[in-house]
C-alpha cells in the first residue's frame, strides 16, 4: 500500500465536504430546472445523463453548457433566466443524501470532527437543501456560490471554512466528487479526498492525483477514523 492509498498518512481534524454528487444525489432536480427553462424557449429537452456531466462549476457555466449542447451558446442567460427561480422553488423535490451520508455524519459528529460544506450551487439554495434533508446541524459552516471570481477552485472559501472549524488547512480534507474538489483541496494547501459514486468519471479524478479516492462512505468512515486513530 502506497502513500497515497493509507489514510495514516495523514493526520485529519476537520472536513469539508462538497455537496452535489458527494452528500446529495440532485440530478433529478437539477435536469427538471434545466429542461423547464430549455421548454420555455422551446427547445427540445436533455437527459439526465447530460446533466450530470454539466454538474460542478456553478449554475452559469452549468447554463452555458447547456446552451451549447442546444445550439444557443450566446443565449445561456437567457436558460439561466427560466433555470434559476425554477430551481429555487424544486430544489429539493428529489434530492436525497446518498447510501451512507447519515452513517458517515453521525460518525464524524460522535467523535467530535468538525464538518462543513462547501458548493458551487447558489448559497441559497444549498442552504434549503441541507435544511429540507435534516442535515444543516451537522455542520459548523456552508457556503455556496456567491459571484465568479471565488467559486471553487478558489481557495479562498475553503480558507474560510478552515478558519471556522479552527482548523490548520493542512490537517482539513476536503470531499468532493470532482477535478474542482481536487484543485480546490491544491489550491488551499489541504487533504484532498475523491469519492467515485459522485458525478464525475472516476478515470477522470484519478488522472488529477487526489491523496486518496474512496469507493463508499463506509470506507471514508474508516479512512478518517484510521487518520484520527492516534
Amino acid at each position: 500500500m502506497n502513500a497515497l492509498q493509507s489514510s495514516n498518512s495523514y493526520l485529519i481534524d476537520a472536513v469539508i465536504f462538497d455537496l452535489d454528487g458527494t452528500l446529495v444525489d440532485s440530478v433529478g432536480d437539477i435536469a427538471n430546472a434545466v429542461n423547464f427553462a430549455l421548454q420555455q424557449l422551446g427547445l427540445s429537452t436533455v437527459s439526465q445523463e447530460h446533466v450530470r456531466g454539466w454538474i460542478g462549476a456553478g449554475l452559469p457555466m452549468l447554463c452555458q453548457r447547456a446552451a451549447k449542447h442546444s445550439g444557443i451558446a450566446d443565449r445561456w442567460a437567457d436558460i439561466e433566466q427560466h433555470a434559476r427561480p425554477y430551481y429555487q422553488k424544486h430544489c429539493a423535490d428529489t434530492t436525497r443524501p446518498f447510501d451512507g451520508v447519515a452513517e458517515l455524519l453521525d460518525d464524524g459528529r460522535e467523535r467530535g470532527l468538525p464538518m462543513s460544506v462547501l458548493s458551487n450551487k447558489p448559497h441559497d439554495m444549498v442552504v434549503v437543501i441541507l435544511e429540507a434533508l435534516g442535515l444543516n446541524d451537522y455542520f459548523v459552516s456552508a457556503k455556496g456560490y456567491l459571484d465568479e471570481a471565488t467559486k471553487k477552485p478558489n481557495a479562498g472559501p475553503a480558507l474560510e471554512l478552515c478558519r471556522a472549524m479552527n482548523a490548520p488547512p493542512e490537517r482539513v480534507a476536503l470531499v468532493g466528487d470532482s477535478v474542482i474538489d481536487i484543485e480546490t483541496a491544491r489550491n488551499a494547501g489541504m487533504i484532498s479526498i475523491a469519492v467515485s459514486w459522485g458525478f464525475e468519471e472516476v478515470d477522470s479524478l484519478a488522472s488529477r492525483g487526489p491523496d486518496l479516492m474512496v469507493k463508499t462512505c463506509g470506507e471514508l468512515i474508516e479512512r478518517l477514523a484510521a487518520s484520527r486513530a492516534d
